[in-house]
């Protein structure tokens, strides 16, 4: 029956999920969480999706930990950080993290129920904004992604060309040229998660509510 297939199904989860869970390593200060049981590698939103899907498996602070990662290791002044992080340092794979880090950082928060976790990387979290203000097509102004392998949808139908680790197909006019939807919705959640994270933050500190309120 579905629901003996639902039971099978959560059992196997429940099961599995633990074998993502990775302790601190070397670039790597908090915990995290990897896609599946042979990666070692952090990767944007596999984090996200996978934390949020796992929380009943004890996933939470290896959730919150995926996300001080980003955060940790994100450019304060320029907004970057690479989609793919390892023990060893970051890896050109993924240009930069999806626009989901501040969405899976107050996700986390929830699942924690402590966003202050989170209130030392207000710059960085600044920072990302600006660096997808930044990313835009200069002739219709949408956002864009900087590659295929960026968006998460490696057979993109947009492009003819992964990345520049693509060297048969690769020209530099390919990069910054793919506008999609679903870019533009991540980037929506997170402004919405931002504005979320000061209010919250704003409500812990009065003294610094009439600031955060107006930035939110």
């Amino acid at each position: 029956s579905a629901w003996e297939d639902l039971r099978v199904v959560r059992e196997h989860v429940a099961q599995q999920a633990p074998l993502t869970f990775r302790e601190p390593s070397g670039y790597l200060r908090y915990r995290y969480q990897v896609p599946a049981g042979p990666y070692d590698q952090l990767w944007d939103w596999d984090s996200v999706f996978l934390g949020v899907a796992t929380l009943h498996t004890g996933s939470a602070p290896y959730f919150v930990g995926s996300m001080l990662n980003f955060l940790g290791h994100t450019d304060a002044s320029t907004g970057e950080v690479a989609g793919c992080l390892t023990p060893s340092g970051a890896t050109p794979t993924i240009y930069h993290a999806k626009p989901i880090i501040i969405q899976g950082a107050w996700l986390a928060a929830q699942a924690t129920n402590n966003a202050s976790l989170f209130a030392p990387y207000l710059p960085q979290m600044r920072a990302l904004l600006r660096y997808w203000e930044g990313r835009r097509d200069p002739d219709t102004g949408l956002f864009v992604w900087h590659d295929q392998m960026e968006s998460g949808a490696d057979d993109l139908v947009l492009s003819l060309c992964p990345s520049n680790m693509s060297v048969r197909c690769w020209v530099p006019s390919d990069a910054d040229s793919l506008a999609s939807a679903d870019l533009l919705v991540f980037l929506q959640r997170e402004y919405r998660a931002f504005a979320l994270f000061l209010r919250t933050w704003a409500a812990a500190a009065p003294q610094q509510a009439a600031a955060a309120a107006l930035e939110a």
